[in-house]
């Protein structure tokens, strides 16, 4: 929503949705990832599918600080795990983009 597109606050957003049920598929999905847009910062996403718990950090800043400090404290209890390296990404404003603008001028004042 455009009129949120300034304000930065100091916080993360986690989001969860669980086990994704895949039934007879199960063995031939290995992860499943999250796009979630709309806050600036962190945003970590968290699901389970199959076998496999998939943690996807989202960051609109250049730093590895965080992720450094997770699969450090994973080697050091000894959880298997499997890291990718950073992908680079950007989305491009969709419908819902013109349609939260005209909320944001109508409800805001916000021309």
């Amino acid at each position: 929503m455009s009129f949120f597109n300034h304000i930065l606050i100091n916080t993360y957003v986690i989001s969860s949705i669980g086990q994704i049920q895949l039934g007879e598929y199960e063995d031939f999905v290995e992860s499943v990832h999250l796009y979630n847009s709309g806050e600036k910062g962190l945003r970590i996403n968290l699901v389970c599918a199959g076998e496999y718990f998939t943690v996807d950090f989202l960051q609109d800043f250049q730093s590895e600080k965080l992720i450094r400090a997770l699969l450090k404290t994973l080697d050091e209890t000894n959880i298997p795990y499997t890291a990718s390296g950073p992908i680079h990404f950007e989305t491009i404003k969709d419908k819902a983009f013109v349609t939260a603008s005209r909320q944001a001028e109508r409800y805001y004042k916000i021309p």
